[in-house]
């Protein structure tokens, strides 16, 4: 998904929806691969310059692109609490648990950590007050550091 803005904002095309809704899920079952995939461009506004319009619609697809990182870390616990532990007494709801025996749980801690770092790293750049563009570099150096490890 992040690759995919990245793409569109570097040809000056914002996505104007980044939602759960705007996102496919592609799976391989023979590879054990899991693609999404961002769609949904009703919303989407091609600008012939990086004008101050282009930049504030930039910034709400990241800021849109944080949430729906937020809605997954809260979907991802759901999940883990009915499919990896019988322990509900947990403290922190999007605490990742240790002691998950569902034999996917680390792609979904791996996952999880990606979407955290991905929406702290969003956060840090709209606090730096930094160009959009140069938050998408950011958060594609992160995306491909986690591709090497999984």
């Amino acid at each position: 998904v992040i690759e995919g803005l990245q793409s569109l904002h570097y040809n000056l095309i914002t996505h104007g929806n980044v939602n759960s809704e705007s996102i496919f899920i592609v799976m391989n079952d023979k590879e054990d691969h899991v693609r999404s995939l961002l769609g949904n461009f009703t919303s989407a506004k091609l600008f012939k310059n990086q004008n101050s319009q282009c930049v504030n619609r930039m910034n709400k697809d990241l800021k849109d692109f944080q949430l729906l990182c937020e809605n997954l870390r809260a979907n991802y616990n759901l999940y883990a609490n009915n499919m990896c532990s019988d322990d509900q007494d947990s403290e922190n709801i999007l605490e990742i648990r240790e002691d998950c025996a569902y034999e996917k749980c680390n792609k979904w801690k791996t996952s999880l950590a990606l979407m955290t770092q991905l929406k702290a790293t969003i956060t840090d750049f709209q606090k730096m007050k930094k160009s959009p563009m140069e938050a998408m570099k950011e958060l594609l150096v992160i995306v491909q550091s986690y591709k090497e490890i999984s």
